[in-house]
């Protein structure tokens, strides 16, 4: 076989450079789900008013007290030429005023655990930088903010904030985070540990003091001002929508390309934090035995398809019961899936039967 030589020298400096060859690389993005491929909950969840609430897995969306009502979906307006499907949307369909001082809206996109942390280096002198890049665009032309939060037990953040320049208008903002010297993640590995938050609206807790961008600051005094001279406040007008795809966070201070991956690897990793049985609405879990004893209760495991952060809190929802009523079991229930046992009484049957369907939620 001939052997070709590479002259190398034909090639210019400028054409390997280390934000040209990490666009090759996979597992950049830490960000889960971050094209909205997978809504495992729903596609759309309509009247919200409080609470976190998901339809793309990782991506809760809250608001409080007179902040607005809202509707929260999956949909298909995309950044056109991007390689995207789906995108998130919140619109508000009652208007709120914030005349809670306490309430805020927000977007908590995909929070890391602890040990996905440890590559940042927080803490110390090499702590590192992220990268923050996303696709929005919204109904009005103004003013939010994005930060980046520890839960650690210093409690930091830092500030940085990015603006709509034409109204329903895709844009991809990029920010870029010095990383933190003055935070140490500890408690459990899988416990919450950074938090990527897109501040929409406010009271008046966080609309006064002076906002100071791109410094880590404790967020008891940061969160004072998360939303000051933000303008209009999202929420406050029933034309007010916002779109947001393509989230990517990484180290360093370049924005790469997206990293695209399949739907199956996004399944599966939102799948840590949120299982359920894929069933309802159609055929459901089913459970059939022959029961010769009433007083005796009867076990079952079911496993999930994925280990989960920790013991999930599990809802079961009956479809049809005949002469069998199962509950979730919680000391045979773990990571890899829950008990169930079943009440007793009702008569000996040749067939009992029991149809359910289940959620676990091991959300951080």
């Amino acid at each position: 076989m001939a052997l070709i030589k590479l002259n190398t020298r034909s090639i210019p400096d400028n054409a390997v450079t280390p934000a040209k060859v990490s666009q090759n690389l996979g597992r950049r993005n830490m960000i889960i789900n971050g094209a909205m491929q997978v809504s495992q909950r729903a596609t759309s969840v309509t009247g919200i008013t409080s609470g976190n609430n998901w339809t793309a897995d990782r991506f809760a969306f809250n608001t409080g007290t007179n902040g607005g009502t809202y509707t929260l979906s999956t949909t298909t307006t995309v950044p056109s030429g991007e390689g995207f499907e789906k995108s998130l949307k919140i619109d508000c369909t009652t208007a709120g005023n914030y005349s809670t001082a306490g309430t805020s809206t927000m977007l908590r996109c995909s929070p890391f655990e602890i040990q996905d942390c440890a590559r940042l280096a927080y803490g110390t002198s090499g702590a590192k930088k992220l990268t923050v890049s996303f696709w929005t665009r919204a109904s009005y032309i103004g003013t939010f903010t994005a930060l980046l939060v520890t839960h650690d037990s210093a409690q930091r953040n830092i500030i940085k904030t990015f603006t709509i320049a034409s109204a329903n208008t895709w844009q991809k903002v990029v920010l870029t985070y010095d990383g933190d010297t003055g935070s140490t993640f500890t408690g459990s590995d899988n416990a919450l540990g950074l938090s990527l938050d897109i501040w929409m609206g406010g009271g008046s807790s966080y609309t006064g003091g002076s906002q100071t961008d791109g410094v880590w600051r404790a967020r008891s005094t940061h969160n004072t001002s998360v939303l000051q001279g933000n303008g209009t406040l999202f929420g406050t007008s029933t034309s007010h929508d916002f779109y947001i795809t393509g989230v990517q966070v990484e180290t360093g201070d370049t924005a790469t390309d997206f990293e695209h991956r399949s739907y199956g690897e996004e399944l599966t990793a939102c799948q840590r934090y949120y299982e359920n049985d894929g069933m309802s609405g159609g055929d459901n879990y089913r459970v059939a035995i022959s029961k010769p004893q009433t007083s005796d209760a009867y076990y079952f495991h079911i496993p999930y398809k994925t280990l989960k952060r920790t013991k999930a809190t599990i809802t079961i929802t009956s479809a049809y019961s005949d002469n069998l009523v199962l509950n979730v079991h919680g000391a045979s229930s773990g990571v890899g899936g829950f008990g169930t046992a079943s009440t007793t009484g009702g008569s000996a049957d040749n067939r009992a039967l029991y149809e359910f369907f289940w959620k676990a939620d091991a959300e951080l």
